[in-house]
């Protein structure tokens, strides 16, 4: 049974009087028993006296296990009418473990045996007013800065400034809470008893004589909150009461029956701290509806004020959705008035977070993402930060008759099928170091605390592109996406896609005729009439309207391009697609072999002599490496590229290893690729081929068979001409990489009058994988 109360025990212990039994002893009384162990230590009690003298040692604490009061033994005697404050320690808890409330503390003055020291009792009235007694009838003068409270503030007014054995006064200052329970301090001299006596500084702590003012509001579309201000009695059993919620017939039943509809509830839970009740509603609140809600009786604080207010009503106040990855849409549910400030607003990109509270259902912080404006109607804030000036907030009070509902929030970036919370919090300073006043919105906001919305996903899907390869651009979304991915949608500067690969789990990838590899084009996609892109949220966010052109400028992550050719039988030059990084003599410098095929078929490569002259000119992009003789014609010869030794400027390595024919013309190469399972396109580096483009003279092998060419055309009507179409019978897989060979004797191309001789290369697969359905 004990271990079972122990469970159920969340109410705080309270400190409920503090008085003298001699000079050199305090006796403390608490509601209920304490833990023992710190209960009996001097070090958890703080007391405290008006003046230089500040703090009061104390010699002992004496408390016996099960018992509701601690003896204090002063290591010196108090001096008559001097008031003590006692101030408990944050350790201190009831037998159960439960911590006082912080700050909890009392007061008391000692009078000696039949001293008529006059003195004086306080009880709050409102949150403005506390009312004081006096036992012994005070007479003279009095003023506001006789007093002070909580240590600080001096009343704005007393309620009689001369007093003739009187036994109340009341004195009005700022508002504080329901449950405040001030310091009241008499500084002045000219109060006395009939003895007479001074008052003599005498100072108590006010009792709550204020009844709680509970507040209503929706705290998001699912939860209620109600707000008591105070610190209430009967925690434990507060969230188990019955509440009465209920909206217009209609609301959330289907059908209609002349009387108010009820959402379900899903949970309460009242948060000692924040003296906050939260009902969770099982539904979704609409926007703007009023609901009326009803409070049990019996409701009352720790000083036993009961609740008298008890019908409140509240409404959810607006609802969010994203417009893009730096721009989130919040919906009023009327036009708000007031003042906007950018402070008030925060974008917390973890949906998964109780933004209030600071806790998190997967115990995953909120990530903050600062808002810079916020706009409504005409009027439009910003954060400043500029470095003459402190951070600060700019504020503005939105015009008279406004009828705009949606402000548009601009903050730094979320991902763009991201559900942010959007936090709205009045009581954030307009500055921070500063004395700007906390202002509010008024409409459905008026007197809010703090409300959040769950913005929906309205952000279209954006992309970024990548250049991977002379013919290839990678295509990153910001999120998943679904619709038809269409080659002549999408364009890389003027030139044409011709077909797009969408492996599964990997980047869109835009196959395109070769380009610069040191280019970074812009990448447009024109948003077709139906069939757009769309992410996969419940909206269907379309990359864009139909016609919209959307684009991205690529970055560069694409290997230069490296081929080399001959120039004479001793001299083998690299031309390279781009600049690249380092002085001439940095890149000349390299370690660079050649070589060049074995005897027979399956021997090892064989190493050339090199004659150790190498140069690199920077303006031509071109690197020479002279040879120790002749090399025979005919014949393939592979420069090999140190792993890691060249780059462009953007630090991307050159990967391949040129090769060059031995007695090859330059600019008669060709390199190959596939573009699909039955299409090979042939390009030739350094001009346009002329003549008659026979498909006898190709041939596209795939392993030990020759796939027949069918017809060699030009590639793209307006192209530089440099590129071949050649058409064959299918491949097998378009994963391989199959070897093109041109036959020079039935052929007759030239370029630039030089007949273009016999060529081979492997063909780089830039084919679509196939996907064929089985029947």
């Amino acid at each position: 049974v004990d271990a079972e109360r122990m469970a159920r025990d969340t109410v705080p212990p309270r400190f409920t009087r503090a008085a003298f039994t001699d000079a050199s002893t305090i006796e403390l009384t608490f509601s209920e028993a304490l833990e023992p162990a710190p209960a009996g230590v001097a070090a958890n009690y703080m007391v405290s006296v008006p003046g230089p003298q500040g703090s009061v040692m104390l010699a002992s604490a004496a408390y016996t296990a099960g018992q509701t009061s601690v003896t204090l033994t002063l290591s010196s005697p108090a001096t008559a009418g001097a008031v003590h404050t006692v101030t408990l320690a944050r350790i201190l808890s009831d037998a159960n473990g439960v911590l006082f409330a912080e700050g909890a503390r009392q007061t008391a003055a000692y009078q000696p045996p039949g001293a008529t020291v006059p003195t004086f009792t306080a009880a709050t009235t409102s949150v403005t007013t506390v009312a004081l007694t006096f036992p012994i009838p005070v007479s003279g003068p009095t003023a506001p800065g006789d007093w002070s409270i909580d240590g600080s503030e001096t009343p704005a007014s007393v309620s009689q400034t001369t007093l003739t054995s009187a036994s109340t006064l009341t004195l009005t200052y700022g508002e504080k809470g329901t449950g405040a329970t001030p310091v009241v301090r008499y500084t002045g001299s000219g109060l006395a008893s009939g003895v007479p006596t001074a008052l003599s500084g005498a100072a108590v702590l006010a009792t709550d004589g204020v009844a709680p003012a509970p507040s209503v509001h929706f705290a998001d579309d699912h939860t209620l909150s109600v707000y008591f201000g105070e610190e209430m009695g009967g925690t434990g059993r507060i969230a188990s009461l019955a509440y009465g919620i209920s909206a217009a017939d209609g609301t959330y039943e289907e059908t209609t029956d002349g009387s108010p509809d009820s959402p379900t509830r899903a949970d309460s839970v009242y948060f000692v701290g924040a003296n906050r009740l939260d009902i969770v509603l099982a539904v979704e609140a609409p926007l703007g509806v009023d609901h009326a809600v009803t409070l049990p009786s019996g409701l009352a604080d720790l000083a036993g004020n009961s609740v008298t207010a008890l019908s409140y009503t509240a409404a959810v106040p607006f609802t969010a959705r994203t417009s893009s990855s730096t721009t989130t849409v919040v919906t009023f549910a009327s036009p708000p008035s007031g003042t906007l400030a950018v402070a008030q607003w925060s974008v917390l990109d973890d949906h998964d977070g109780d933004a209030r509270d600071g806790g998190s259902e997967d115990s995953t912080p909120d990530v903050p993402r600062t808002v810079t404006s916020a706009e409504i109607g005409q009027t439009r804030v910003v954060r400043l930060e500029l470095s003459v000036l402190n951070q600060g907030e700019l504020t503005a009070d939105l015009p008279g008759g406004l009828t705009a509902t949606e402000m548009t929030l601009v903050h730094e970036a979320v991902a763009t099928d991201s559900e942010p919370r959007i936090l709205y919090a009045p009581a954030r300073p307009g500055a921070p170091g500063s004395a700007a006043p906390a202002v509010s919105l008024g409409g459905h906001l008026a007197g809010s605390p703090e409300h959040e919305a769950l913005a929906a996903d309205g952000a279209p899907p954006e992309f970024g592109a990548v250049r991977v390869g002379e013919t290839e651009t990678e295509i990153v979304f910001s999120e998943a996406v679904r619709g038809e991915h269409v080659a002549a949608h999408w364009r890389v500067d003027a030139v044409a896609v011709t077909s797009v690969r969408t492996p599964s789990g990997e980047p869109l990838t835009l196959v395109h005729e070769p380009l610069d590899t040191a280019r970074t084009p812009l990448v447009t996609h024109t948003v077709p009439a139906s069939g757009a892109l769309v992410d996969i949220s419940a909206a269907e966010n379309a990359i864009g309207a139909a016609g919209d052109v959307v684009s991205a400028r690529s970055t560069d992550e694409a290997a230069p391009v490296a081929r080399a050719y001959f120039v004479g039988g001793a001299e083998i030059q690299v031309a390279f697609g781009e600049a690249l990084a380092g002085t001439g003599a940095e890149v000349a410098g390299a370690a660079y072999a050649v070589t060049r095929p074995g005897a027979s078929p399956g021997d090892a490569a064989v190493s050339v002599a090199l004659s150790g002259t190498k140069s690199y000119d920077a303006a031509s992009r071109t690197l020479r490496i002279g040879l120790a003789g002749e090399a025979a014609p005919n014949i393939l010869h592979t420069i090999v590229i140190p792993d890691g030794a060249l780059t462009d400027a953007r630090g991307n390595l050159v990967l391949d290893d040129p090769v060059a024919r031995s007695g090859l013309p330059r600019g008669s190469e060709f390199s190959a690729f596939t573009a699909d399972a039955t299409t090979t396109r042939v390009t030739f580096a350094d001009g346009r081929p002329v003549g008659t483009p026979t498909p006898g003279a190709w041939a596209v092998r795939e392993g030990a068979s020759d796939r027949d060419v069918t017809s060699v055309t030009p590639f793209g009507a307006g192209s530089s001409g440099t590129s071949l179409v050649l058409v064959h019978a299918a491949l097998e897989s378009t994963g391989s990489r199959p070897i093109v060979l041109y036959d020079a004797a039935p052929g007759d191309l030239r370029i630039g009058g030089t007949p273009v001789p016999s060529d081979i290369d492997t063909a780089d697969d830039f084919a679509p994988p196939v996907i064929r359905m089985a029947a």
